[in-house]
């Protein structure tokens, strides 16, 4: 009787002491300690196995591909990482700021994201090979290009429904929308021209012959000029957005591959990366020419002007070779920092606080 006592004792004393951990662990734990005091032989077996898991196995989701990461656009932290579709292509966002879509190209969907929640809240079908993608301002409607299908998609935020396609030039590479949401202009990389369509008559209204192979667009919100990066070419066209004319006078040599291009402070600046040369761009969008020129990277592909972070903005780059994205202050046009991202990062859009970076993989 004394020494069933005794044993009861000294279950109790460690019990207690280390009752703060078991309440945090499930029923399952209880049960295998009780396995152990059962059959002592057996204790190392059960050890090891669990220790060589946690040494041996990478975590479950490193999220370095097929994913977007989050970052403070002021802090320049990484705040968030999500898993999206195969081989994502491209980024927008709302201009209520709700919403970033993001394109997968490797399973025909669009992944949509709640910027509040930090989540994927619908996942949309869509054409072949989506790539590019644009919401329009106002009415907030989403629009992807269908690369292998020669169309765009008409995605409803609303309903989260993929609406309609409409059937554009071969294998369209670009997007950009009108300040007013009616129109979208989708630049073809095989014929070397730039459609306007009319998103809510669901046809093509006008076109526009640009440079060889098209690989980004940006539009002036003023005067509507839209800016083509031609990647073959190496230069800049210029193209008026109402009636779809083009002054050949107004086209600006950057250099080799130019692919990203973004406008910049009070739409007065035009940013052009160049994949082939890693060189960094800025046009004076009223004159068309070269203001300032510099390295800014191994393989820059996207790039993007943030107005309300630093002191007079920040423009993100990314570099699909190095895995990071470039920061460089508006003001001074040096490079503060260097943020380390997933693999092959190749899209970037922002809200006012986040900036949406698209990793795509190998």
């Amino acid at each position: 009787m004394l020494i069933l006592v005794l044993v009861s004792c000294t279950n109790n004393v460690p019990l207690r002491s280390q009752e703060p951990v078991l309440l945090t662990k499930e029923k399952s734990v209880v049960q295998h300690v009780e396995v152990i005091e059962k059959e002592q032989v057996i204790v190392p077996e059960e050890v090891r196995p669990v220790d060589s898991v946690d040494v041996t196995t990478p975590p479950p989701k490193s999220l370095e591909r097929d994913s977007v990461w989050i970052i403070d656009v002021r802090t320049l932290k990484v705040l968030q990482k999500i898993a999206v579709g195969k081989e994502p292509a491209g980024v927008a966002v709302s201009s209520n700021g709700y919403y970033a879509l993001v394109s997968n190209s490797g399973d025909n969907t669009v992944s949509i994201i709640d910027t509040g929640e930090k989540e994927v809240v619908a996942t949309v079908s869509v054409g072949a090979k989506p790539r590019a993608v644009v919401v329009t301002p106002v009415t907030n409607v989403g629009v992807v290009a269908n690369i292998d299908e020669h169309s765009v998609s008409i995605i409803n935020l609303t309903s989260k429904t993929a609406d309609a396609k409409i059937q554009v030039s071969k294998r369209p590479a670009a997007l950009v929308a009108s300040p007013e949401g009616k129109y979208v202009f989708v630049a073809s990389a095989s014929e070397g021209v730039l459609d306007k369509i009319n998103i809510f008559l669901g046809s093509v209204t006008g076109k526009a012959k640009v440079g060889a192979i098209p690989f980004g667009v940006a539009i002036t919100s003023e005067k509507q000029k839209i800016f083509v990066a031609n990647e073959k070419s190496g230069g800049v066209s210029v193209i008026d957005a109402i009636d779809m004319s083009r002054k050949k006078k107004y086209d600006v040599e950057v250099g080799v591959q130019p692919r990203g291009i973004a406008l910049g402070l009070n739409d007065r600046e035009v940013y052009v990366v160049n994949k082939g040369d890693g060189l960094f761009s800025v046009l004076d969008a009223e004159k068309y020419g070269v203001e300032k020129q510099f390295s800014v990277g191994v393989v820059p592909i996207a790039v993007l002007f943030v107005p309300n972070a630093g002191t007079s903005g920040r423009i993100f780059v990314t570099d699909s070779k190095k895995n990071e994205v470039v920061v460089i202050d508006r003001q001074t046009w040096e490079i503060i920092q260097t943020v380390h991202v997933g693999e092959n990062p190749v899209a970037l859009a922002a809200t006012k606080d986040l900036l949406f970076v698209v990793n795509q993989g190998e």
